[in-house]
């Protein structure tokens, strides 16, 4: 009923080739995007196939009502009887996997979206030298200066 084929890659990001996360970037919106408008066109359509479905279900049984073993046929009974309709349970079924598929496409969307905000953190961490080894500057002591000036460490001996 509802598989997706798009590979987890499309959501990751490998810090060490971040130039090409972010050309990547456009053409998978594109793709997910274009994805996503296909599967809400889908659901819209399927949204009035089902409830036209409903409509000549309860038109059936208004005719039938013998058929259904109903002796008085209101609006809620014959409704309820037609959302048990053979003919309507087929198009549910389509309409929900059709509704699991558009809203795996929209999350996809916001993945990428955040995926996008991820780069730009990583690349101005780059730049910023977070990826860089420590480096540890030696400052040399002044004799001078008081001890508790010399060292923030209380339990070092001068």
């Amino acid at each position: 009923m509802f598989e997706h084929k798009e590979a987890d890659s499309d959501f990751t990001i490998d810090r060490y080739k971040l130039e090409e996360e972010a050309n990547k970037q456009p053409e998978l919106y594109r793709h997910y995007g274009k994805k996503l408008a296909i599967w809400s066109s889908k659901v819209k359509d399927l949204k009035r196939k089902l409830e036209y479905t409903q409509a000549a279900c309860a038109e059936i049984i208004r005719n039938n009502p013998k058929d259904y073993g109903i002796k008085k046929d209101s609006d809620k009974v014959v409704y309820a009887l037609a959302l048990e309709e053979p003919d309507y349970l087929e198009v549910h079924t389509e309409y929900i996997a059709a509704i699991q598929q558009e809203l795996y496409y929209d999350y996809a969307v916001k993945a990428l979206s955040q995926k996008g905000s991820m780069i730009k953190e990583l690349v101005s961490l780059w730049l910023n030298n977070y990826y860089s080894n420590p480096i540890i500057k030696e400052v040399p002591r002044n004799p001078r200066l008081r001890p508790q000036l010399r060292t923030n460490d209380p339990n070092e001996e001068n």
